[in-house]
């Protein structure tokens, strides 16, 4: 199971894996003459595109089982709660249909599922992920 140990990591994670699909729906929609195609393919990846989750076994199991026990999370950003929610059905729907405890029903959701998609706005995108990384290479936004 792949075990990410800091925040800083999860993210460098999130944003490789953003501008992997990124990069291959931009060719696609270049290809078949999508008009701005860049603006289209950050908007297609952002919705459209299933990533990995990126966050620690630990972080979740503690997240679910607070999720699960009626308790509330601590305030934070809209997103980041998004994606304790999903992986919390996930754990909830695999235990019911399983009968694994939390714990393995998480390690399982975690090394197998995918969130329903990549959880950053477009300007996070745009400016953190695409701007940053692929204007060295070749500026693709």
């Amino acid at each position: 199971m792949s075990r990410y140990t800091s925040r800083r990591e999860n993210t460098r994670d999130n944003h490789d894996e953003f501008r992997h699909h990124y990069r291959r729906v931009l060719d696609d929609m270049q290809r078949l003459g999508v008009k701005d195609a860049k603006r289209a393919a950050l908007r297609f990846t952002l919705w459209h595109v299933s990533p990995g989750y990126h966050v620690s076994y630990e972080r979740a199991y503690t997240m679910v089982c607070r999720l699960l026990s009626g308790r509330h999370l601590p305030p934070r950003e809209q997103r980041r709660l998004t994606v304790w929610h999903d992986i919390a059905s996930h754990v909830s729907q695999v235990c019911a249909d399983t009968g694994l405890s939390l714990a393995r029903a998480t390690e399982l959701v975690l090394d197998h599922c995918r969130p329903r998609r990549f959880y950053m706005s477009a300007d996070t995108a745009r400016t953190h992920v695409i701007t940053q990384h692929l204007c060295k290479e070749r500026c693709y936004f």
